[in-house]
């Protein structure tokens, strides 16, 4: 939280001005009732000022332990971060090369032309079958890390599995041949550097 000018002004009159106010208010006569002796004053305003200075104390401990977490949890995200791209380097990225490269440069280009709506006649994909074995076993373990990577790698796993169902691409609707033809080909070059 930053304060600004005004905001410690503030805080400053009310701190100081407090006080003040209370002991003019124990001016006024209380026909005995109240304690209006020196001693008792500086008492009062020794405690106060105390309080005052330890709730500053405060603020500022509490300011840093905050800053310090929020240091910590960045760390400890990049961590996992980090972690779960080193999942899908090392377990993933083998078998997502493996089913996009068994995808025919054809079949590809026939999905771009049905997301442009030129593909002429029919065009034959056939149900193919891509191998998920490995995504299967560690798709659990994926769904911990909640970052742009591995949901775009679980999304590319999901879009595979819908493409077995295909058995003629001119069937597919255009948005559908797009979101293959976007995401095969862009996949088909990150895998290829």
């Amino acid at each position: 939280m930053k304060l600004d000018g005004k905001t410690i002004w503030k805080i400053i009159l009310i701190s100081v001005g407090a006080p003040i106010i209370l002991n003019v208010l124990m001016w006024i006569p209380s026909f005995g009732l109240a304690a209006t002796n020196t001693e008792g004053w500086l008492s009062f305003f020794g405690n106060y000022s105390g309080g005052i200075i330890g709730g500053i104390v405060a603020y500022i401990i509490a300011k840093s332990q905050i800053e310090h977490e929020k240091g910590e949890r960045l760390l400890e995200e990049k961590e996992k971060e980090k972690f779960a791209l080193n999942i899908v380097e090392t377990f993933l990225y083998a078998e997502l090369k493996i089913n996009l490269d068994s995808i025919p440069n054809t079949v590809i280009t026939a999905l771009e032309e049905q997301s442009k709506g030129n593909l002429r006649g029919s065009y034959v994909w056939g149900n193919k079958q891509f191998t998920l074995d490995v995504y299967e076993e560690i798709k659990f373990e994926l769904i911990k890390y909640n970052n742009v990577f591995v949901r775009d790698t679980v999304e590319l796993y999901k879009l595979l599995k819908r493409f077995e169902r295909v058995y003629e691409i001119n069937k597919i609707s255009r948005p559908h041949a797009k979101e293959y033809y976007v995401k095969f080909s862009s996949w088909k070059t990150r895998l290829d550097i």
